[in-house]
């Protein structure tokens, strides 16, 4: 068989398989990178990271700049469990390469494993340093627009609150005046700046024009309004927000693919059940993507004896501190659960998502909800055609 047979089996995740064919390629053909790069790859995704490291540098010997094997090592650095280390694994591949896209992808890397290291021990990891490196990125990739919206968001942890918003600023007007990362970072800087009028006015920008029904717009307000000192006003859109959800939920997942490596970007097989069987025991169902809005239609939102005023309740806890004197319970909102529904998504349709998912569907019997026992069983697969 050709080598377009062995790298069909990896794209089909039999990396075993892939590899054992590769192996006799390479002692027929040896110090050939596109045959040593593919065998390297696929000792990385069964997990045996030193041997496919060493053929990678052997790659580098052979073609210094070689994208594949630079990328390899540096997923080698970051799945090797030890962030400081991946950090100045990541800082060697920065030195050993001019090409000024990849770079900012490792800088990116470096970046969010420094923000991580930060989360742990804030003093020995100083935010700053994921700063530098995001800053770095955005240097050799000016137009990697995520990237830009990354750094505003550090920006804002790091409290250089004019440095975030000249970022976001510069999303909405030179690359995506929708972006909805950019209004919410934006959010953040005024509550975080005081901005209160700049950060209403954002908040019923970015709602009114995405999505009017989005039942997060209340949780933002209620922010801004305790902000503002204004409590009774927070109370209120939070009672707003527990009122929409009487309205029911969809939990729905977006995964990118599955694999049978443990170290593959995309999720393992063993993990995807694992994710089933967990939404499984808590007494989820199964609806497909295509019934949604027929689910919300005939959800009809319980019927809950009208509460007392939100001041009244303030006074009678008050009460109850200084008397411990009892009231009577009432049904309110915070007595009702809504219905546990989940929706499995695959975004991109990938061949390995239907062939490793749909037994995963078949052993848990998702047929979507409401089902009838002739429905076949399904996961919803989604075709990105633009981004």
């Amino acid at each position: 068989m050709c080598g377009s047979n062995w790298r069909a089996l990896a794209e089909l995740t039999e990396y075993e398989e892939a590899l054992n064919n590769w192996a006799k390629i390479n002692d027929a053909i040896p110090d050939n990178p596109d045959y040593l790069i593919p065998e390297a790859q696929c000792l990385f995704r069964i997990g045996e990271f030193r041997q496919a490291e060493t053929a990678a540098v052997h790659v580098l010997d052979l073609v210094p700049e070689n994208l594949k094997a630079l990328n390899l090592l540096e997923d080698i650095a970051e799945y090797s469990n030890n962030p400081e280390r991946a950090v100045k694994a990541l800082n060697k591949l920065v030195e050993r390469t001019d090409n000024k896209v990849f770079r900012n992808r490792l800088y990116l890397r470096m970046s969010n494993l420094q923000k991580d290291l930060s989360a742990q021990d804030p003093v020995k990891h100083p935010i700053a340093d994921a700063v530098t490196s995001a800053r770095k990125a955005l240097d050799d990739d000016p137009r990697y627009v995520s990237g830009r919206l990354y750094l505003g968001e550090l920006y804002i942890v790091a409290r250089r609150y004019g440095d975030a918003e000249e970022i976001f600023k510069s999303v909405l007007k030179d690359f995506n005046p929708n972006s909805q990362r950019a209004k919410i970072g934006l959010i953040e800087y005024y509550l975080a700046t005081a901005r209160f009028e700049d950060c209403e006015r954002m908040i019923l920008d970015n709602y009114r024009n995405f999505d009017p029904s989005d039942p997060y717009r209340h949780m933002y307000m209620a922010r801004l309004d305790f902000a503002r000192g204004q409590f009774f006003e927070a109370m209120r859109e939070l009672d707003m927000l527990e009122a929409d959800g009487l309205r029911g939920a969809v939990f729905t997942t977006l995964y990118h693919g599955l694999s049978t490596s443990e170290w593959d970007p995309v999720l393992s097989t063993r993990r995807f059940r694992e994710h089933i069987l967990a939404l499984k025991r808590s007494g989820y169902k199964f609806i497909s993507a295509d019934r949604i809005p027929a689910y919300f239609k005939a959800h009809k939102a319980p019927e809950l004896p009208a509460g007392k005023p939100w001041l009244y309740r303030m006074f009678r806890s008050l009460e109850y501190d200084f008397t411990g004197k009892e009231t009577p319970t009432l049904p309110d909102l915070s007595m009702y659960s809504p219905d546990k529904v989940a929706c499995i998504t695959f975004d991109d349709a990938l061949r390995a998502s239907i062939r490793l998912g749909t037994p995963v569907a078949e052993e848990f019997q998702i047929r979507g909800y409401p089902c009838n026992a002739n429905a076949p069983y399904r996961l919803c697969f989604l075709s990105t055609i633009c981004r």
